[in-house]
C-alpha cells in the first residue's frame, strides 16, 4: 500500500472504469475528441470480447493508439524518413547537390530518395517478397499493422483476407480486432512490463522499438492517474511527492 507522512498506510483509491472522459484526457488534441466518441466504444468492445478489459490493458491499448495514431482513428501510414530514407548513390560530392529528406532535414550530397516504403522491402522479418510489397503492406489501423508476414498471420487469426485486400486493416471494426489480437499475442510480456511500469519494454512488445515512446508514456500515466486516483511512483522519479493523489479538479 502507498505510504503517507508519518509511516502510516492508506488504502488504495477505488478503481474507476476507463470512461470516455478519461480517454479524452489521454487524447487532448482537439481533432481527437469526436473520434474518441466514435471509435472508443468499438475498441473497448473488441478488448472485452478478447478478455483484455482489465483497466491496465485498456489503458495500454489506448496508449498504443496514442503513439501510433494521435487522432484516435485508424490511419494509413504516410511516407517519412522512417520508411523511405535517403540512400547514398555517388560518394563523389561533385555529382551531388543539396537535398533534404522527407522531414526537411538536409542530407549529404550524393544521396537519392528510396522507393516509397523501400525500407520495409529490406527487412527480412516482414516477408515482403515482391516489388512494391513495402508500400502495399504499409502500416494501417490503430496498431499500424506492417509487413506481408503480419497481414497474413493476423488475417488468418481474424479470418480476413488482408494479404489480398490490405485496405481492410483500416476498417474501424477490423482495426480494433487487430489491436486486440496484437495485445493478446503478447499479453504475458505486456502485463509484466506494465506491472513494473517499464514503458520501453511495454512499447516494444507491440511496436518492436521505442518509436512514439514519449506519447505512449504520457497517455498511459494520464489514464492511470484518472482511473486509479493516484500517480504511480515512477511518475515522480527520485523526487516523489508525499501525496500521490491525482489533482481533484482533473479527476
Amino acid at each position: 500500500m502507498p505510504s503517507v507522512p508519518g509511516g502510516r498506510t492508506k488504502a488504495r483509491p477505488a478503481v474507476r472504469k476507463v470512461s470516455i472522459a478519461t480517454v479524452k484526457a489521454m487524447f487532448p488534441e482537439k481533432n481527437s475528441q469526436k473520434n474518441v466518441d466514435r471509435y472508443f466504444p468499438i475498441v473497448l468492445r473488441e478488448l472485452e470480447k478478447a478478455g483484455l478489459a482489465t483497466p491496465e490493458l485498456v489503458l495500454y491499448a489506448l496508449a498504443i493508439i496514442r503513439a501510433e495514431s494521435a487522432g484516435f482513428q485508424p490511419i494509413e501510414e504516410a511516407t517519412s524518413s522512417l520508411n523511405t530514407p535517403w540512400i547514398p548513390t555517388f560518394p563523389d560530392p561533385r555529382f551531388g547537390s543539396v537535398l533534404t529528406d522527407l522531414d526537411g532535414r538536409i542530407m549529404p550530397t550524393g544521396s537519392r530518395r528510396d522507393e516509397p516504403f523501400g525500407k520495409y522491402e529490406r527487412m527480412p522479418g516482414l516477408k515482403n517478397d515482391q516489388p512494391g510489397d513495402g508500400e502495399r503492406y504499409r502500416g494501417r489501423g490503430f496498431v499500424q499493422l506492417t509487413g506481408k508476414y503480419n497481414y497474413q498471420r493476423f488475417g488468418d487469426k481474424l479470418q480476413l483476407n488482408l494479404v489480398g485486400h490490405p485496405e481492410l486493416a483500416n476498417v474501424p471494426e477490423n482495426a480494433a480486432q487487430l489491436l486486440a489480437a496484437f495485445i493478446a499475442d503478447k499479453r504475458p510480456h505486456i502485463e509484466a512490463a506494465v506491472g513494473k511500469f517499464d514503458f520501453k519494454a511495454a512499447r516494444k512488445a507491440v511496436n518492436g522499438g521505442s518509436h512514439g515512446l514519449e506519447a505512449f508514456t504520457q497517455a498511459f500515466l494520464t489514464g492511470y492517474a484518472l482511473v486509479f486516483g493516484e500517480w504511480p511512483d515512477c511518475a515522480f522519479g527520485k523526487a516523489r511527492s508525499p501525496d500521490r493523489r491525482f489533482p481533484p479538479n482533473l479527476a
